[in-house]
C-alpha cells in the first residue's frame, strides 16, 4: 500500500510540473482579447455608424405612425432613434457639412423652415462604410416615402361608436345586410358560413316577421356577402366562383371565376370559416378581397364589374390575409381588423386604393361576445354591420 501511494505521489509530481506555467507570462488569449478590443473601440470611434435622415417636407409632421413596408414594421420611433442618435454624434466629431445652393450653413440654420431642409444635402466626411450607410438608409426613405401616405383621405374613418345589438340569431356564425343601392329597409339574413342556402328577408331590424323566403341552387361559403340592385353576390363554396342571384327572377343569373383566387381554407380571415373569397360594396361600387399565391397569400383587393363580375382592376397590399379578423371596404379604402376575437380590438391597417398607400387608422373596436364573424360597411347609413357570435349587430361610424 505504501509503495502504491508513493507511486501516486511521485506521477501526481510529475504531471504538476508538465503543466506548470512559467512565471511572469501572459496567456495568448488574453493577448488576442485586447487586441480585439483595441481594434474595435478605435473602429467605432473613426467611424461614424449613425446617418441622418432627410424626411420630406410633406411627411414630417406625420411620421407619427408605424408603417408596414413589405411585410416588415418601419416605426416612427426607430427613425426617432437615429436622428437622436446622429445629432450626438455631430456634436461630438463634427464631421458634418451642409451644402446649399448659394452658401454653406450650419446644421442648426438649416432647420429653421422645411423649405431650406428639402434644398439641403447633408455631406458626411467619413470612411466607405459611413457612405454604405448613408445609401442604404436613404433608400430606406425614399420607399417610406413612395409606400406610405401620411396625409388622412378626406373620407377615412376617424372613430367607431359602441355595438348596438339589434336581435339575436339562432346560429353564431352568419351574414345580414341591406341593399347597398336601393332605397328600402329589407333586411336580409344568411346564417352560418356553409351547407346553407337559404336566404330570409324581413322587412327591418327589429322586425322578426319573415317578408320572404329564397332558396338558392348553391350553397355559399363564407361570410362575405353583398346584396345590390335587387341582386344577391356570394361566394360559391369550396371554390373561387362568384355568383350574382337575382331576387325577382329567384334565379342565378351569372358565375364568375376570380382569377387565383385561394379557396377552401387555404387562405381566410383569423377565424377561417370558408372565408377566403369576401364580397364587399361601397360608395364606390363592388369590390372582391382575396388572396393569390402570386402575391405570396398577401390581401389582393380587385374591382368588380356589376354586370359582368369581371376583375376591372387589382391592388396587391403586403398584408398577409390570416392576419386579418375580418376586412371590408369604405370610400375605396380597406380596413383590416387586428383581432375578430377580443374585447377591445383595431382596425389597425388599411390600404387606400386612390393613391396606393398604406395607412395606419388604429381605430378602436369593441367586440361584446368576442367572437366576430362577419364585418361590412354600409355607406346609406355609415354604419358597419356585424354579426358577433349570433348577435346582429351595427356600429356608427365617424366620417369627416
Amino acid at each position: 500500500m505504501r509503495k502504491t501511494s508513493k507511486t501516486k505521489i511521485k506521477l501526481n509530481s510529475k504531471s504538476k510540473g508538465l503543466t506548470k506555467k512559467p512565471k511572469n507570462t501572459v496567456s495568448p488569449y488574453v493577448i488576442f482579447l485586447a487586441i480585439t478590443f483595441i481594434f474595435c473601440f478605435n473602429y467605432l470611434r473613426s467611424t461614424d455608424i449613425q446617418v441622418s435622415l432627410a424626411v420630406h417636407p410633406r411627411y414630417k409632421q406625420k411620421l407619427s405612425r408605424n408603417y408596414d413596408i413589405n411585410s416588415s414594421r418601419v416605426t416612427d420611433q426607430a427613425v426617432a432613434y437615429q436622428h437622436k442618435a446622429t445629432m450626438n454624434n455631430q456634436q461630438s466629431t463634427g464631421l458634418v457639412q451642409i451644402k446649399t445652393s448659394s452658401q454653406t450653413t450650419d446644421l442648426n440654420d438649416s432647420q429653421t423652415s422645411s423649405k431650406q431642409q428639402n434644398k439641403n444635402e447633408i455631406i458626411r466626411l467619413a470612411s466607405p462604410t459611413t457612405t454604405m450607410s448613408t445609401t442604404k438608409t436613404r433608400k430606406t426613405t425614399a420607399a417610406v416615402h413612395s409606400r406610405v401616405k401620411s396625409d388622412k383621405p378626406r373620407n377615412m374613418i376617424v372613430s367607431i361608436g359602441e355595438p348596438v345589438v339589434h336581435r339575436k340569431a339562432e346560429n353564431t356564425i352568419g351574414a345580414w345586410m341591406k341593399d347597398q343601392t336601393l332605397n328600402n329597409n329589407f333586411v336580409y339574413v344568411l346564417e352560418n358560413y356553409v351547407k346553407n342556402n337559404k336566404v330570409k328577408v324581413y322587412t327591418s331590424e327589429a322586425n322578426e316577421t319573415l317578408a320572404h323566403f329564397y332558396l338558392l341552387p348553391y350553397y355559399w361559403g363564407g361570410t362575405g356577402h353583398v346584396v345590390m340592385n335587387g341582386n344577391l353576390y356570394f361566394s360559391k363554396y369550396n371554390s373561387n366562383k362568384i355568383v350574382k342571384y337575382n331576387f325577382e327572377q329567384r334565379d342565378v343569373v351569372l358565375e364568375k371565376t376570380i382569377p387565383g383566387a385561394g379557396y377552401a381554407n387555404s387562405c381566410p380571415y383569423q377565424w377561417a370559416g370558408s372565408s377566403d373569397v369576401d364580397l364587399a360594396a361601397d360608395s364606390e361600387g363592388l369590390w372582391v378581397i382575396y388572396a393569390t399565391e402570386a402575391n405570396e397569400w398577401n390581401i389582393t383587393i380587385g374591382r368588380l364589374d356589376e354586370n359582368t363580375l369581371e376583375v376591372t382592376k387589382t391592388w396587391n397590399t403586403r398584408y398577409t390575409k390570416r392576419w386579418a379578423g375580418n376586412a371590408f371596404m369604405a370610400y375605396g379604402i380597406l380596413y383590416a381588423l387586428k383581432r375578430y376575437d377580443s374585447y377591445s380590438t383595431t382596425l389597425n391597417y388599411a390600404f387606400d386604393t386612390k393613391t396606393n398607400s398604406v395607412l395606419r387608422p388604429n381605430i378602436t373596436m369593441t367586440i361584446r361576445n368576442q367572437f366576430l364573424t362577419m364585418l361590412d360597411y354600409y355607406h346609406r347609413e355609415r354604419r358597419l354591420y356585424a354579426w358577433d357570435k349570433g348577435d346582429l349587430t351595427t356600429y356608427d361610424v365617424k366620417v369627416p
